[in-house]
């Protein structure tokens, strides 16, 4: 008996979830000086499970049965890059190496390899400039391979949309906080990124999805 699309696609979410939020525990232990709880694990592993489930709905109802697993994942990733990244400050190579597994099947290798040079590489040379000039990492490696990673999910002129966009929150969170005396202080890129990131993808995959009909 074949299991409804939907189905499967949450049964695959709940364990890759779980995954999500405990294999990084020693990292972010590592970059927050202090052990994490287990019922912050918990936590964390519940949000992303949410994020992925609601995804998998909103595929299923959209029509996108076939790929739902697929959006379920990708949702699941980008929960725990923005929970994790604000959090903590810290992208996992877990979490990266997830969304560029997720790219294959999903972009074609010119676009997707076009994307992730477009995007890793701008973020590079990103850093390599406030490093030379302003001698302040503002960005981090774990930025820069996210943003690859970003870039062979969405192609090489949709990754622009999502550095633009993420830049735009990362910019509107500094100007709140400075407001509030706390100085302007950039977001994380990669948690301001999470949310562009899905609904770029979204739009993207809704307009194939509309212009097949």
């Amino acid at each position: 008996m074949t299991l409804p699309a939907w189905l499967f696609a949450g049964l695959l979410v709940l364990p890759a979830s779980a995954l999500l939020a405990a294999a990084p525990q020693p990292l972010i232990a590592e970059a927050s000086k202090r052990p994490i709880s287990w019922c912050g694990a918990a936590w964390l592993g519940l949000a992303v499970a949410a994020a992925g489930l609601a995804a998998v709905v909103g595929a299923d109802w959209l029509g996108d049965k076939a790929q739902a697993w697929r959006w379920g994942l990708i949702a699941a990733c980008l929960c725990a890059v923005a929970v994790v990244d604000a959090r903590w400050l810290v992208i996992p190579d877990l979490y990266v190496v997830a969304l560029l597994a997720l790219a294959i099947g999903w972009m074609d290798w010119p676009s997707a390899l076009l994307g992730a040079a477009i995007g890793g590489g701008l973020l590079a040379a990103l850093r390599w400039a406030f490093l030379r000039l302003r001698k302040v990492e503002a960005l981090g490696w774990g930025d820069v391979k996210l943003m690859a990673a970003l870039g062979a999910l969405s192609g090489g002129h949709q990754v622009l949309w999502i550095i633009v966009a993420a830049s735009m929150i990362g910019i509107g969170v500094a100007l709140i906080r400075g407001r509030g005396g706390g100085g302007l202080r950039l977001a994380p890129l990669g948690a301001c990124a999470a949310a562009p990131a899905l609904a770029v993808l979204g739009f993207d995959r809704l307009a194939s999805l509309m212009g097949a009909l």
